[in-house]
């Protein structure tokens, strides 16, 4: 495992990679839309880092096999929507273009790029795809996170080996502040939007980890809430994990 590299599955606007860049970690990004890979090597920090080796992309998709190519549907209103699956990138409410677009799998991208320290997932309607993967893995990141799109999520982290979790409410990043001192990297100072993930690792509160049994009960009821249209807020979550190994190694095993 490679301690200064991070994985950013999903690149998008580039705001995380910007974000892990600051902080002083390497950056591998993963995206599928060339649009926006494009639109990202117009951020001068992405742009620099790229030519200076501290950031790679890859233009691909994550797929069950490499190699292969498949239909990619852009959406031009909602470019945050774009997706390997039409109805998700539609979702009812949008048209979107067709492309065709090379695919890579995790266990490939481990074995050429390295294992790293962390790995972001949000890649629109294939977040389970990777989270499955993971769990054939022999060698972990000591972080990941996804966000909370399919309930067989957190059960591939738990096979994977991880036994600590932590939900983050993505709709609430406005209220997040960075410890200063950072306990990952650089302290970086940042506004989170919602097209970010925020905090990651060790920069966490070390008092919300909690163990499978919790979180699973947790995901479990929400997603009741949600079938029975219980009028929740538009909120969208992150589920984070690490191992209790991990924490204590950094001094928090009086919260988990």
């Amino acid at each position: 495992m490679d301690r200064h590299l991070i994985y950013d599955l999903g690149l998008h606007r580039g705001y995380d990679a910007e974000y892990y860049l600051n902080k002083g970690f390497k950056v591998i990004a993963l995206e599928a839309n060339p649009g926006m890979i494009v639109r990202a090597r117009r951020n001068p920090t992405l742009l620099a880092a790229e030519q200076e080796g501290r950031l790679g992309i890859v233009s691909m998709a994550l797929w069950h096999k490499s190699g292969e190519s498949i239909s990619f549907y852009v959406n031009a209103k909602k470019d945050d929507w774009s997706s390997i699956q039409k109805k998700w990138a539609e979702k009812g409410a949008h048209e979107t273009r067709e492309i065709k677009v090379p695919t890579i799998t995790l266990a490939d991208m481990f074995e050429k790029l390295g294992v790293p320290y962390y790995i972001k997932c949000d890649i629109e309607g294939a977040d389970a795809i990777f989270s499955e993967q993971l769990a054939k893995q022999t060698s972990l990141p000591a972080f990941v996170s996804c966000e909370d799109s399919d309930r067989k999520i957190v059960d591939h982290f738990r096979e994977a080996g991880y036994d600590r979790f932590q939900f983050v409410n993505q709709a609430l990043h406005n209220e997040i502040v960075p410890p200063n001192p950072a306990r990952e990297g650089n302290f970086f100072e940042t506004q989170f939007t919602g097209h970010m993930s925020g905090l990651f690792g060790l920069d966490l509160p070390f008092d919300r980890w909690i163990p499978y049994e919790e979180v699973k009960r947790i995901s479990d009821l929400y997603e009741q809430l949600r079938r029975a249209k219980f009028g929740l807020s538009n909120a969208w979550y992150d589920l984070h994990a690490t191992k209790k190994e991990t924490l204590a190694a950094a001094g928090a095993t009086a919260s988990v």
